[in-house]
């Protein structure tokens, strides 16, 4: 087999861990009254838009979330990861990148921002630190600073009011509230779409 087609496996391999994962981990601190968001944005629409796979929970303090049990940490997880969904502070995401190369996750969408987009030399360094990390067969990086997927196929997505009807229209969008509006407005003119990436 030729070294291109082999490059092309492994990539279908890696995107069909992001849009079909077997198993997602969400990291934040969930258990956090003021940290609702981040259970409204993505352990509630894998729990009610049917994702089959295995959902998890890591918080730091080890607090249960009703209906996903919850670790202190990526390591602790049994089996192998998937999809990880990053919900912690900007200065963590490195510690956080380096367990799930430990781990063998295979992808891992950021929701935290406050990287390069914030101008500051802080943020850049940062996000030059998650680049070293996930460099020679680290997991692949969604982000920073986005909602994630969708993809209702899986049970994949950040709103729980997006349908669960799959549909023909693809959609790469950088801006959150942009693709949000988007699929909302696409689909009330009764298209449904395939996959979606705010990135």
């Amino acid at each position: 087999m030729k070294s291109t087609d082999q490059s092309k496996i492994k990539t279908n391999e890696i995107l069909d861990s992001m849009f079909h994962p077997k198993s997602v981990a969400v990291v934040g601190a969930l258990s956090q009254p003021d940290k609702w968001y981040i259970r409204q944005y993505y352990i509630a629409p894998l729990l009610e838009l049917g994702y089959k796979g295995k959902v998890y929970a890591v918080d730091t303090k080890g607090k249960d979330i009703p209906g996903v049990q919850n670790y202190r940490s990526v390591k602790e997880i049994p089996g192998p990861i998937d999809l990880v969904i990053g919900c912690v502070p900007a200065k963590r995401t490195p510690e956080l990148l380096a367990e799930c190369r430990q781990a063998g996750v295979k992808a891992v969408q950021l929701f935290s921002a406050g990287f390069s987009e914030t101008g500051e030399a802080e943020g850049k360094e940062t996000q030059q630190q998650l680049k070293a990390l996930v460099a020679d067969g680290g997991p692949r990086i969604i982000g920073p600073n986005c909602m994630g997927l969708y993809c209702p196929e899986s049970g994949i997505s950040f709103c729980t009011d997006y349908p669960k009807e799959p549909g023909p229209v693809g959609m790469i969008c950088q801006s959150g509230g942009i693709t949000g509006c988007t699929v909302r407005m696409i689909v009330d003119r009764g298209l449904r779409f395939s996959k979606v990436v705010s990135f």
